[in-house]
């Protein structure tokens, strides 16, 4: 008898762990969808002025015409920390998306992404009309994987394995 409730308590527990992972994958595409989307939209529409992408080595980002996300992709640690995942700051000079200059992430940087969740693969097209594509995932030992023939992401453990693939386009205003 005690070992079924002790059963029935671990799958319990593993079955709330994996919800709070969906919840905070989905809470998370949502904010950054939304955050990005509207610094994106009020940017001002400057065709002189785009937005700009940087993915050189580990300094990977987007540089709007006010904010900064600097992130990491699932096994690289850099430039971020380990501990971090996706940050927004200030940078209206757009210094972080220069790789010719050394650049720290500010302390004041705000994170956006929650502990169980990272970034599988982020790609932005930033012109007047962006067109942002991301994929979240769980982190860890339960990060999926891409299979490279069929170019399609894929959990291969048999612990607990989420990832949700983002979409958007967003239309930068003239004027704010």
């Amino acid at each position: 008898m005690m070992l079924l409730i002790v059963t029935s308590i671990v799958h319990m527990t593993r079955i709330y762990s994996k919800g709070l992972a969906i919840k905070q994958i989905n809470q998370a595409g949502r904010q950054i969808t939304e955050t990005i989307g509207a610094d994106l939209r009020y940017s001002g529409g400057d065709p002189n002025n785009l937005p700009q992408v940087v993915d050189v080595n580990d300094r990977k980002g987007l540089c709007t015409s006010s904010y900064t996300y600097a992130w990491n992709v699932i096994d690289n640690t850099t430039p971020l920390g380990p501990s971090r995942n996706m940050v927004r700051f200030p940078d209206a000079a757009k210094a972080y998306c220069d790789p010719s200059q050394s650049f720290a992430i500010p302390n004041s940087a705000v994170e956006i992404l929650g502990p169980q969740v990272s970034i599988a693969s982020f790609d932005i097209d930033a012109q007047l009309v962006s067109d942002i594509e991301f994929v979240l995932s769980t982190n860890g030992n339960n990060s999926p994987t891409k299979d490279g023939a069929s170019d399609e992401w894929t959990c291969l453990t048999n612990e607990f394995c989420s990832f949700v693939e983002f979409h958007t386009a967003v239309y930068a205003r003239k004027g704010m």
